[in-house]
C-alpha cells in the first residue's frame, strides 16, 4: 500500500476488560486517561508494561465487593513516543487522534516538542 494513503490512529483512551476474556462475548469499555490514573491510585494497582506493544496495563481484583477481575490497558507518554517513532521510521505522513475530546497533555507535549506542525485548512 502506498504510504501516502496510510493514517496512523493514536488512541488517547484506556480500555477496561472483564476477565476472563471470551472472544466475541467480552466487551471492553473505554475510560479516559485521567480516570485510569485515578482508578490505579484508588486500588493501589501495580502498573506493568508490555514491551511489544509499548503499552502499560494493570489488573483490578475484587471490585465493588465482588470476585470480578479486570485488566485495564491504556496509553502513556512512552506509548505515544513509540508510535511517533514508528510513524517517522515508516515515513507515514499523517496521524489521527482518537478521541480528541479527551485531553492528554503528554501527547501534545511530545508532538509539539519533536515535530513541526503544519495546519491544513480546507479551501472555501
Amino acid at each position: 500500500m502506498d504510504v501516502d494513503k496510510i493514517v496512523i490512529g493514536i488512541p488517547i483512551l484506556g480500555y477496561v476488560w472483564e476477565l476472563p476474556y471470551i472472544a466475541g462475548v467480552t466487551d471492553g469499555n473505554s475510560i479516559t486517561i485521567d480516570n485510569v490514573v485515578t482508578l490505579a491510585l484508588e486500588f493501589g494497582a501495580i502498573i506493568q508494561f508490555d514491551e511489544v506493544s509499548q503499552t502499560p496495563f494493570f489488573y483490578l481484583f475484587e471490585v465493588q465487593g465482588t470476585d470480578n477481575q479486570y485488566i485495564i490497558w491504556y496509553v502513556n507518554a512512552l506509548t505515544i513516543n513509540s508510535l511517533m517513532n514508528l510513524i517517522v521510521e515508516n515515513d507515514v505522513s499523517a496521524i489521527g487522534v482518537w478521541n480528541i475530546m479527551s485531553y492528554m497533555a503528554s501527547l501534545w507535549l511530545i508532538i509539539n516538542s519533536q515535530y513541526e506542525i503544519t495546519k491544513l485548512l480546507p479551501e472555501f
